[in-house]
C-alpha cells in the first residue's frame, strides 16, 4: 500500500481538523510539513507530542511543499489561488478547502492548470462525503423519490465565531452558504436559474463587516423545484445542520446528529431529545476522514475527483449572485451558459 505524504499549509481551524484526521489515516498519508507563522495553540499542542512533521514559518512554503505528494490548503480563502498554483506548479497534488477561489476566472485556471499537469485537484466539499447525504444521493439517482419538489436545508452554526475570523470571511453566504449550496445542486442534478436572499446582523459588531448573521436562500430550478436554505450564525443547542428532499413518490434526508443514539423523551415537563454534537468538527468528523480516503483513491487511480471544475464554477457563480441578491434586496437572475447573472426587473 502506498502512502503519499502531504504537507498542510495553514495551521488555524481547519489545518487542525484536516491535520487529525490525516493521523488517524497513517497508512494512507504521512504528514511531513506543517507551515504557518503563527499556528493555533491546538496544532502547537498536538505537534508537540508528535514526531516527523515539521513545523516551518511561510518563507519555507516552497521547501514544504517540494518534500510532498499532496498539499493540503488551509490558508485564507484570498490565498488561494496562488498557494493552489505555486503547489501545482511544482507538480503536487492539491486538496484545499472551499470556497476554492474567489473569481470564476481563478476557479477555471487552477483546474486548467491541474488537467495540464495530470493532477488532482480537490475542492473539499464537505457534505457530499457525508454519509447520509452520499445515502440520499444515491435514493434521487435510484428513481425512489420521483420527482423532486424542493430541497429544505438548516444551518445554525456553533459556537458564534470570533470576530478574527468574521473579519476576514467575505459574510456568511460565502463562508457557511458555499456548503449549502453545493450540496442542493449535487443532489438535484441542475443549477438555479433564480435566486434570492434575506437577512439582518443582529450582532451589533457586524454592521460594519457588510455581512448577515442571520439569513434565507431560495433558489429556484428549471425543473421548477425549490431549495431554500436557513442560515445563521446562531445556535442555542449545538451544530444543527439537517436537509430534507422532498419527492412526489418519497422525501429523505437528515437531522441534526446528537452525541449518542437519538433518543426523544416525554414526559409531564414536555418533550426532551438528546444532546447534539458541539460544532461542524464533531458533526462532520467522519466525513472529514472520508474526503482524504477519496483523495486517496483519486491518487491511486481508482476513483476520479467527485467534485468537479463544472460543478465548482456553477457554485461559485450561484453564490455570486446570491451576494448580490443580498447588496440588491433583490431576486436574481443567472445565466450558467454565459455565466453571467443580474437583478430581476
Amino acid at each position: 500500500m502506498v502512502t503519499y505524504k502531504v504537507t498542510v499549509i495553514g495551521a488555524g481551524r481547519a489545518g487542525n481538523i484536516h491535520l487529525q484526521s490525516l493521523l488517524q489515516l497513517s497508512s494512507m498519508f504521512e504528514v511531513v510539513n506543517v507551515v504557518d507563522d503563527n499556528p493555533s495553540q491546538a496544532i502547537q499542542l498536538l505537534l508537540s507530542s508528535l514526531k516527523g512533521i515539521r513545523l516551518r514559518p511561510v518563507k519555507e512554503t516552497d521547501a514544504a511543499i517540494d518534500e510532498a505528494d499532496v498539499v493540503c490548503i488551509c490558508v485564507p480563502t484570498p490565498l488561494h489561488e496562488q498557494v493552489i498554483l505555486r503547489a501545482l506548479k511544482r507538480d503536487k497534488h492539491v486538496f484545499c478547502e472551499k470556497p476554492l477561489v474567489h473569481t470564476l476566472e481563478a476557479v477555471a485556471t487552477v483546474y486548467d492548470t491541474a488537467e495540464q499537469r495530470g493532477l488532482n485537484l480537490l475542492c473539499a466539499m464537505l457534505r457530499r462525503f457525508d454519509t447520509p447525504a452520499a445515502k440520499v444521493k444515491q435514493q434521487i439517482e435510484a428513481g425512489e423519490l420521483g420527482t423532486l419538489l424542493n430541497i429544505n436545508q438548516v444551518n445554525r452554526d456553533c459556537p458564534y465565531p470570533p470576530m478574527s475570523f468574521l473579519q476576514r470571511s467575505p459574510n456568511i453566504y460565502y463562508d457557511c452558504g458555499t456548503h449549502d449550496v453545493d450540496l442542493a445542486l449535487w443532489l438535484m442534478g441542475e443549477k438555479p436559474h433564480t435566486v434570492f436572499c434575506m437577512g439582518h446582523a443582529f450582532d451589533p459588531s457586524l454592521k460594519g463587516l457588510d455581512d448577515h448573521d442571520n439569513g434565507t436562500v431560495v433558489m429556484q430550478f428549471p425543473s421548477g423545484a425549490v431549495s431554500c436554505i436557513e442560515l445563521s450564525r446562531f445556535s442555542n443547542c449545538g451544530f444543527d445542520q439537517r436537509f430534507m428532499v422532498h419527492g412526489d413518490k418519497k422525501s429523505a434526508g437528515s437531522i441534526s446528529q446528537p452525541v449518542d443514539v437519538y433518543v426523544e423523551m416525554s414526559h409531564s415537563g414536555g418533550l426532551r431529545g438528546s444532546v447534539l454534537r458541539f460544532d461542524f468538527a464533531e458533526r462532520f468528523k467522519e466525513a472529514f476522514l472520508e474526503e482524504w480516503r477519496h483523495m486517496y483513491r483519486c491518487l491511486s487511480g481508482d476513483e476520479s475527483v467527485l467534485v468537479t471544475k463544472e460543478e465548482v464554477i456553477s457554485v461559485t457563480l450561484t453564490v455570486d449572485a446570491i451576494n448580490l441578491s443580498m447588496h440588491t434586496a433583490s431576486p436574481v437572475s443567472i445565466d450558467h451558459a454565459t455565466q453571467t447573472f443580474c437583478k430581476k426587473t
